[in-house]
């Protein structure tokens, strides 16, 4: 699984290995059963990173892209996370904009993110991070 869903955002797991991937999940006190079909590419261009999982049953397709690249001493992060229940018919979606810099302070990373979606207007969130 691949697709993080951590405060409502969608991302990539940096953790992934390019590829497809075939799992199969069961839990033998209900005879649950699960199947995951995965992909993933990190080499198509550099700083990009696509995946898709689709799971059985309950025909689940989630899917996620994110880019990032250097320009300068910015530092910008595109992402985009898609997910699609075939069963009941909903569907929904993420996305973020994030520039970055840890060039202006010493040992300091400054920021400002954008992130919205398909229920929300989003929201902006401006910080720093301090490392000591």
């Amino acid at each position: 699984n691949f697709i993080k869903d951590d405060d409502d955002n969608r991302y990539i797991w940096n953790k992934c290995a390019d590829g497809f991937s075939v799992t199969f999940i069961t839990d033998m006190a209900d005879g649950a059963d699960q199947m995951i079909f995965g992909l993933y590419d990190s080499t198509l261009l550099d700083g990009l990173k696509v995946g898709a999982e689709f799971l059985l049953p309950g025909k689940v397709l989630n899917a996620a892209v994110k880019y990032g690249t250097d320009i300068d001493i910015l530092s910008i992060a595109l992402a985009f996370g898609y997910t699609s229940d075939f069963d009941d018919e909903t569907n929904g979606f993420k996305y973020s904009v994030e520039v970055s810099t840890d060039d202006v302070i010493d040992n300091t990373n400054l920021y400002a993110k954008y992130e919205g979606g398909k229920d929300n207007n989003g929201k902006i969130t401006v910080g720093a991070k301090i490392s000591l």
